[in-house]
């Protein structure tokens, strides 16, 4: 999968709507002698001199200056890699958009774990703000609304939520099934009661995927073995 982002001046646009129309608006006009369009130019350049070193063309990502805005589309697996040098490198009167997500990019962290997002979108890494968007949204990406998050070459265990449930009463609010998987599906605990807040979803997620156990641990969890004899339990340990 391939994600598009836009680097624009800061304050021109607020929604994806706005962005749309700036970017548009700046498609006939020459390239600027901007900061940041200019920062663009050498960064993508020297990325793909990078790529070509090492002989990874799938690594490729492509840059198209319009104006004083910079489209680039960044294949998937080079996202991480990328993202935080374009952070790095655009002006403070610029601002990064993602375009694929909709959302304004803010400088943060980002961990390489396998993301498949109701079996239709796929990615090799995430930061916490990607699931804090992503989360709340889930039924916007997939006709299965849900996330799940692997570590690269462990195929023993995950984490997983699913938004709302097969039979869902429009008056009631809206929960997440959490379900963490250890030793190749062995172990599976979902946690009890199932949770309404998609930001709790999001930051439990981001836990998992730095290893960090403390929230994850203080809540209740529903245990089920390879015998699908379930118990409550205490932590993830039991």
């Amino acid at each position: 999968m391939v994600r598009d982002f836009v680097v624009l001046p800061k304050g021109v646009a607020r929604r994806h709507a706005e962005v749309v129309v700036y970017v548009r608006s700046q498609y006939s006009c020459p390239p600027t002698e901007d900061n940041h369009v200019l920062c663009m130019t050498g960064m993508v350049e020297g990325w793909r001199n990078g790529v070509n070193r090492a002989n990874r063309p799938e690594l490729t990502a492509h840059a198209f200056f319009h104006g004083d805005i910079v489209q680039v589309r960044v294949p998937d697996e080079a996202v991480a890699g990328f993202l935080p040098i374009m952070e790095e490198v655009i002006s403070p009167g610029a601002e990064l958009y993602d375009v694929t997500f909709e959302v304004f990019v803010r400088s943060s962290s980002r961990r390489t774990v396998d993301v498949d997002i109701g079996g239709e979108h796929s990615f090799s890494s995430v930061s916490l703000r990607e699931l804090h968007y992503w989360v709340p949204n889930l039924h916007k990406y997939a006709r299965t609304p849900f996330v799940i998050v692997t570590r690269p070459n462990d195929d023993t265990s995950l984490i997983q939520a699913y938004r709302g449930a097969v039979f869902h009463n429009p008056d009631d609010p809206i929960t997440y099934t959490l379900e963490v998987v250890r030793d190749s599906g062995a172990r599976r605990y979902n946690a009890d009661p199932k949770l309404d807040d998609p930001a709790l979803v999001a930051d439990l997620i981001w836990d998992w995927a730095e290893e960090r156990w403390d929230r994850l641990n203080e809540l209740r969890w529903s245990k089920s073995d390879s015998s699908d004899r379930t118990s409550l339990v205490q932590s993830l340990d039991d």
